[in-house]
Formats: structure tokens, sequence, C-alpha cells
């Protein structure tokens, strides 16, 4: 037994989930695009196949596999009531796969989320139970690895010291994001207002300057950790901020349950991520943010100081092994108050505690109350037609968070002929022209879907079938290949529905969504090997446009 192994046990129920050396490349409640990402990701020397094991006794309580997401992934229940997670598996062991492959092939489906009997697949602690990978939503060969409380909230392994890693290098942040809130009517509305470089690395980063607040104010930084022989961005385990050495706001990031997932939005500046790709905290309790990771939010983390004074602003950051800096810097106030903001012409306030419609000539959107974490101004465009749309485009231009909860889009019906009704989707198209399209509900004369985004939305028509081409094969050749590859894409509303045949026999093709690939491997068990078959496969679009191909070849 390994010498890591031996300490894991002596210092509590867990061993690690791999032989090799612990080390991460993700930790625990990095921020992610609407998410804080809920385990460690640790490397598996840079490749897939390494052993995976049960941390703990204990059975398979859930197998799921599917083309996205989590991919390959196995969920243990243990003895103490917690649960731990093996995501972006390769393969299960070998009695785990079999079981898997024949629930797939009784449904004809790939995708596959089962809750096995705690008898089926008892596990014991170090006992093997599948290879790592890079199935699903992941893009480069790791193990996502959670444990879970009784209550299937993740908490952080690394902080709560179940597993070490080799670590003494202090978080830093390298700019300070400076906020205002503007009174805009009767609510209060944020606005970036600045940012500044910090300096230094280490226990002690520092600003060149004082900084002025004009009005009441809050902050962001762009902080980040690093730990031992690694290159790896990390994230800062907690962030706590002085007002003249008195506590005024701190936030840990111990556990974050799926229920809060989302709130991720309120808790980093999305537009900044939007426009440079850069993660920026917030040290801001947004009215509607139910994100429970905050101790102290005195006044929500926003500084007031009266006209023509000064005050002293530390924040000391820690991350997950312990390590801590300190940002120290002064603020002061102008000797006069500055002049309240106006509200734009063109943008309408939207109020975080009620819904909201918004409506131009041809389009309304309807934002439910809850979808808001603080009042905000939003503009509602109307624009010329981009190319194949069948409406005109209608733009939603906010500084807003992305919404907690889906918005309701209506688009008016003023160019589509009745018979390609059932064919149009509602497209959003974001500010890098990515789009993705939604099936819409008709009620004349409106087309109406949900979205989880701003953006820029408008009406397409979808005839066009799924693209279904060859990748490892050639029709009328001996396959020598034991993996069938093919490629299918559908290029607006997406792949609904995919099936292939041998011989007219079902047989799984497993999808990988992030390349658009689809494997068959070659199950002797199934299909006769060494004669001529004939190869079929259908897919179908969201909006049922149907595609079917066929191929005779020898495998």
């Amino acid at each position: 037994m390994s010498s890591s192994l031996v300490k894991a046990q002596l210092h509590n129920s867990y061993v690690p989930p791999m032989h090799i050396p612990l080390s991460p490349s993700s930790s625990f409640a990095e921020l992610r695009p609407h998410h804080l990402h809920s385990g460690v990701d640790f490397r598996t020397n840079g490749k897939e196949g390494e052993p995976v094991y049960a941390v703990a006794n204990g059975y398979i309580a859930r197998i799921v596999v599917r083309p996205n997401g989590y991919g390959r992934a196995l969920y243990i229940i243990h003895g103490n009531g917690t649960m731990s997670v093996y995501a972006h598996l390769q393969s299960f062991a070998p009695q785990v796969e079999a079981w898997v492959k024949n629930q797939q092939y009784q449904k004809k489906e790939f995708f596959l989320d089962r809750e096995p009997d705690s008898s089926v697949f008892k596990v014991k602690q170090d006992e093997l139970i599948g290879l790592s990978g890079n199935s699903g939503r992941s893009f480069g060969a790791h193990l996502h690895f959670e444990i879970r409380d009784k209550w299937q909230v993740p908490f952080n392994i690394i902080s709560r010291k179940i597993y070490s890693i080799k670590d003494n290098i202090p978080p830093f942040a390298n700019r300070l994001f400076i906020y205002r809130l503007d009174s805009i009517g009767n609510t209060v509305v944020s606005t970036h207002d600045k940012t500044l470089s910090i300096r230094g690395r280490g226990k002690r980063l520092q600003l060149t300057d004082t900084i002025m607040l004009n009005g009441p104010t809050y902050f962001g930084l762009d902080m980040q950790d690093r730990i031992n022989g690694s290159s790896s961005r990390m994230g800062v385990y907690s962030a706590e901020m002085f007002v003249n050495d008195q506590l005024y706001f701190a936030l840990s990031l111990d556990k974050v349950s799926f229920d809060e997932a989302r709130y991720a939005n309120a808790f980093m500046d999305c537009n900044e991520l939007q426009k440079t790709g850069c993660y920026v905290s917030k040290l801001y309790l947004a009215p509607g943010n139910r994100l429970g990771v905050y101790s102290e939010a005195r006044n929500r983390g926003v500084v007031e100081l009266p006209v023509n004074s000064c005050a002293k602003i530390s924040i000391v950051l820690t991350d997950d092994t312990g390590n801590t800096s300190t940002l120290n810097f002064w603020v002061k106030t102008p000797t006069k108050a500055a002049p309240s903001a106006r509200q734009s012409a063109t943008k309408r306030l939207a109020y975080w505690a009620t819904s909201n419609v918004l409506s131009v000539d041809g389009c309304s959107i309807n934002i439910p109350f809850g979808a808001l974490y603080e009042s905000c101004l939003i503009e509602l465009q109307k624009l010329a037609p981009v190319k194949d749309a069948l409406s005109s485009v209608y733009r939603t231009k906010t500084m807003a968070a992305p919404p907690h909860k889906a918005i309701s889009v209506s688009i008016k019906n003023n160019k589509v002929p009745a018979p390609l009704i059932p064919k149009t989707v509602l497209v959003r198209m974001d500010n890098k022209g990515k789009i993705e399209a939604q099936k819409v509900h008709y009620k004349a004369p409106y087309f109406t879907a949900d979205a989880r985004s701003w953006g820029d939305f408008f009406l397409m028509v979808d005839t066009v079938a799924p693209a279904i081409t060859p990748v490892n094969f050639a029709p009328y050749t001996a396959h020598k290949s034991k993996r069938v590859t093919l490629k299918a894409v559908d290029a607006l509303s997406g792949l609904k529905t995919y099936n292939g045949y041998v011989d007219d026999r079902w047989v799984l093709f497993e999808y990988d969504e992030k390349y658009d690939l689809m494997y068959y491997d070659i199950d002797e068990s199934r299909t006769k090997t060494g004669t001529q078959h004939t190869l079929r496969f259908i897919a179908t679009d969201a909006v049922d446009n149907k595609a079917e191909v066929s191929w005779n070849l020898t495998f």
C-alpha cells in the first residue's frame, strides 16, 4: 500500500480515489459559467485509463451515462451517509459495464440514469470501480471527484483536510474592480466604475493610491490561487473585508448545494466574463442572491462614507490549505456629495422584487419574479433582420447578470407561412455570434420560447435534416477497426434522437456531444464478424427533420 494511502486511512475514513499522487487541476467551488464547480478535478498523468477506486465501503447508488455533463459517472453511498462521485470516466468496472450495456440495449438508448438497488453493486474501500477518462463535458483527461454530505450537498475536501496537497503559495489578486451604486428613481442600480491593477505577490498586495468613492461603493477582485508544481488557476477559499479593522464582509466556499449553484451569476461579474473571459468575484450580496456562502455582509458589502472622510480597507484572502494574503488600501470621499444618476431615455428600470415586462413593436419579454438578482436598466431594441431570419432581431442590452429563472420571449409572426410554423425556432445569438435555438410554442400571432440568457432574439425556420458522415470507414470496404465512428451534426435546432442498426438490429452508438461523434464498438456477441453488413443510421433534430443513411461494409 502506498504511503499516501496509509496517511489518508490514518487521517479519516476515506482513501484516495486513485493510487497516483493527488494533484488538482481545478479546486472546489471555482467560478464557472452559471455555477460553482462542485468538486475537485484531479490530474491523471495527462492520459485516460487511470484506475479509479472506491474511497470507502458502500454501494453504487446511481449510474449515469450521458453525452454531456458528467459523462460516465458513478455515485457511491457510504455507511456514514455521505456520497462520493466519480465523473468523466472512460469506463466502469467490468461487472458494472456489462450491466450498463444490458440496460442500454433493453432501452435502445445510449443515455442512462439508473439507481440500482443497494444490494446490486456493493463495493469495498479501495476496490476498482472504473477507469478515468474524458467523457461528457470534459476537455482534457482528468477525474472529477466529489464527496457530498447526507443531504447531497458537495463540500470542500481539501479545506476540510480529508485529502492533503502540497501548497505553500498564498492566493493573489490581479485587479480591483470598483462598482458604484446609483439611485435612479426609487431604486438603486449598480454600475462598474473603474478597475485598478494590484501590485505584488506573496502575503502583501498593494494599490498605488487612495481611491475616491463617488457614492455608495462595493468591490470585486480578479482573485486566484496557485499550488506547488502546477500552473493551473485555482479558486480562493475565503475572502474577508475589513473597514477600519472591523469585519465588514466575509465569504467562504466550504459547501455549495446544487439548488444554489446558479447564484454564482450573482457572485461574479458576468459582463467581465463575457468580455474578457476573466472571473471576478464580487464582495457584495445582491438583494436577490440566495447563495449560502456569506457569513458577514454588513450593508450587503456596500461601503458608504460621509462626505470629506476616509477609511482603511483590508481584504484578506485564504486558500484551501490556509495560506493567506492581504490587500490594504485607503478610500476617501469628496467634499460634496455626487449628484444622483439619471435614467437613460431608452432603458427601462427593471425591479428585482417584482416581475417585469419589456416590449417593443413585434416582441415582448416577460421577466418573472426571481429572475433578477438586483434592479437594473434594460433596453429592448428592434433591429434589422439578419440573414435567413424570419423576423426582426430583438436585442436586450443590459449590464445585469443572466436571469436566474427563464425569461419568456414572444415574437410576432409576420413572415412564417402556415406550413412552416412547426419548423420554426426561436434563436438566441450572443455577442460573439454563437447561436442556440429553442423549439417554440405557437399561439397566433406569437411564437414563444424560454431563454436563460440575454442576447439577440429572432425567428428562423429549420428545414434542414442533420448531416451524417463516416469518419473512420468507407462503404463496400473491409473495416479493420473494432470501432465504427461517424459524425452527426445539426446546425440549428440540435439533435433530438438517433439510432444505429446493423442488419436492421439496433446497436449501441455512444455519443460524444462535444465533438459531434458517434461510436459503435463492434460487439461480437451481438454481431457476426467477418461478413458484410448493412449499417444504417437515423437522426432527427428538435423540429423532427429526419436524416437516414446506410452503408455496406465488412467487419
